[in-house]
């Protein structure tokens, strides 16, 4: 890089950071943030100009995220989330943790704003399927970026359990197992393929798993035991 192309890439990194960072500005628009960072600049937009610094700066738009979520400010906190995400996609903590916040704790933020009269379990449960939604979007733009992320697809699978989308659960912790032989996901899939009724293969999956455990490995236990359950679940449903 030559020292034009430095001083420009420090323009744009201080320009997107004064533009984020200003005491009195909101961040409220995902679109028009990109904006900013797509701006052109001496015929080359910004993102291309930061290079390297990109990563800088989302790591500075992460900071301002977790400050707006200490401050249950869901507007800022998920501009910045997106942002963050889209200045670094290779980041998968970004998009997992993002998720995370926007599905479980912005929930309990919409809710308390709520009048008190109105803040039921219904009222929480209509939030969290809302805010399920946009998490899973976050999530399925990273998971184009990276099919093959691990970390992204079990927050899905998470985030799907967690509003009873179990159909959808399964198919996601279903490429999980394959990237992995670690035994969370595994478990995860035959116990969601048992609730949604394919008990012969969630059983063919905690057999192989029970198979591959060492003799001492106190995992055969519990494998053992959600073997016997899901084999008294097929036969009642075969009743």
């Amino acid at each position: 890089m030559n020292m034009a192309t430095r001083v420009l890439a420090v323009i744009a990194a201080l320009s997107i950071a004064g533009a984020l960072s200003a005491p009195f500005k909101r961040i409220s628009d995902p679109a028009e943030l990109r904006e900013i960072a797509s701006a052109p600049v001496g015929g080359a937009s910004m993102l291309a100009i930061l290079g390297g610094y990109k990563s800088v700066i989302a790591d500075f738009i992460w900071i301002r995220a977790y400050c707006a979520w200490e401050k249950k400010d869901s507007a800022e906190c998920s501009a910045s989330i997106d942002l963050a995400c889209s200045l670094d996609p290779q980041m998968a903590t970004f998009w997992t943790q993002g998720a995370r916040m926007i599905a479980q704790d912005m929930p309990h933020w919409f809710l308390a704003r709520l009048p008190k009269a109105e803040r039921d379990e219904a009222s929480l449960k209509l939030f969290r399927r809302k805010q399920a939604l946009v998490a899973i979007a976050l999530l399925d733009r990273g998971l184009k970026l990276n099919p093959d992320n691990l970390q992204m697809l079990i927050a899905k699978g998470q985030i799907l359990i967690s509003v009873e989308k179990f159909a959808e659960a399964e198919k996601v912790f279903a490429k999980a197992k394959t990237l992995s032989d670690e035994f969370y996901s595994r478990r995860i899939y035959a116990s969601l393929a048992a609730k949604n009724g394919k008990f012969d293969a969630a059983l063919k999956e905690l057999e192989k798993m029970l198979s591959e455990a060492e003799a001492d490995n106190p995992v055969r236990a519990a494998l053992t035991d959600e073997i016997q359950r899901v084999n008294s679940l097929k036969k009642l449903s075969e009743k």
